[in-house]
């Protein structure tokens, strides 16, 4: 058993003891897209325009858009084959927080199509993300996570910040 249980190499015992039992990397991977607790798109939201740029940045310049979502892949797959894959009661999505200028990059691709209706209207979505991903990120800057975990007892959200807030 290559990495499974019972192999003699303790390096790949240890590996497979990591990721088969203390991680449930499916739950992992829905949680760093999805989850209002640690979503990349909810504390990056300009990333989101991302997934509308992958395609336009590949026929564009393949090499570059392949190694860039390689990348993003590793990153994602590092962070999710962690056992606390989250990162704690820490603010946002700490473990995938270094994939985010590449996430950001395909966008450009948007704002350089030959339509300028269309860059228009990518540009006027991208101000609107920023803007409200700002918002987002001034809860964390203002706001303590370690008061809300200590007086609530969760990991601190999005929503769960603004509370103490109010």
């Amino acid at each position: 058993l290559v990495g499974g249980h019972g192999s003699e190499n303790p390096v790949l015992n240890q590996i497979w003891i990591e990721l088969s039992e203390n991680s449930s990397i499916p739950s992992a991977i829905v949680g760093l897209f999805f989850s209002p607790d640690k979503s990349i798109f909810l504390y990056s939201l300009p990333a989101v325009l991302s997934l509308f740029a992958w395609y336009p940045w590949f026929k564009r310049q393949k090499k570059e858009a392949l190694l860039a979502l390689a990348l993003v892949l590793i990153g994602f797959a590092n962070a999710a084959g962690h056992g606390d894959w989250g990162g704690g009661s820490y603010w946002g999505p700490r473990y995938v927080i270094q994939i985010v200028p590449l996430l950001i990059l395909p966008i450009a691709v948007l704002l350089d199509l030959p339509d300028e209706r269309a860059r228009r209207k990518w540009g006027a979505a991208l101000a609107c993300l920023f803007t409200l991903g700002l918002l987002v990120n001034l809860v964390g800057v203002i706001s303590n996570d370690r008061d809300y975990f200590d007086i609530y007892g969760k990991i601190t959200n999005l929503i769960g910040q603004l509370d103490p807030l109010r």
